[in-house]
């Protein structure tokens, strides 16, 4: 595939995912974790829009010369030491690396407390690392 496309569709499905997500939020908690598709609806949502940001990096991580990571954690420490978004950014990122991680493989312990609190409150940090990932992919000037 096309470097541009495959960028391109990672973006969109992040964004897409993004607004799904925004809908579900606006459910009270008792609605959200008492219907089982809303809840497995959130985490590939989740899943699959950090997913896309990990693949993202791996891109700009390329384009930089910065060597291939096995972990995601990793990857997203060598973007920051590479100045790619901001310090005080880092530790968000490795933790929904983490989260990342907790949804595709511990999935039959995944806390739907917990989802529900990432779904209500850390939605902007997907879209700030999307924009943070944006900003290191457009060409220079």
């Amino acid at each position: 595939m096309d470097r541009r496309l495959l960028i391109e569709r990672k973006i969109a499905l992040v964004r897409e995912n993004l607004a799904r997500l925004g809908d579900l939020a606006k459910l009270d908690r008792q609605t959200f974790v008492s219907d089982f598709t809303k809840i497995d609806s959130a985490e590939h949502r989740l899943q699959t829009s950090i997913q896309a940001l990990i693949d993202l990096g791996a891109i700009v991580a390329a384009d930089r010369g910065i060597p291939p990571r096995s972990r995601s954690t990793e990857l997203v420490e060598a973007l920051h030491d590479a100045g790619v978004f901001p310090a005080d950014r880092r530790d968000t990122y490795v933790k929904m690396t983490r989260f990342r991680n907790v949804l595709v493989h511990r999935y039959n312990h995944v806390d739907v407390d917990r989802v529900y609190e990432v779904l209500k409150t850390h939605r902007r940090d997907i879209e700030t690392f999307l924009d943070d990932l944006v900003r290191a992919l457009a060409p220079g000037p």
